[in-house]
């Protein structure tokens, strides 16, 4: 358990460690959220040779939906 003011990219890589090692897990990739795009955690993953899908955030300066939609004319 970790405080609820520690952001749960922290401790990551250690409690992915903890459940290989607990449960024998062979864990060839991992799907993460865009919170956990990290340096370290993208080190660790390197290091581990597990291949990390980590999803980026969108811009929020400007309107970036509307230059990547295409109105269609009528």
């Amino acid at each position: 358990m970790t405080p609820g003011n520690i952001h749960d990219s922290k401790p990551y890589l250690n409690r992915l460690d903890r459940q290989v090692k607990r449960f024998g897990f062979s864990v060839e990739a991992v799907g993460l959220d865009a919170g956990y795009l990290t340096t370290p955690i993208c080190h660790g993953l390197a290091q581990r040779n597990i291949f990390g899908v980590i999803a980026h955030r969108l811009s929020m300066k400007g309107n970036v939906m509307s230059m990547s939609v295409r109105k269609e004319k009528s």
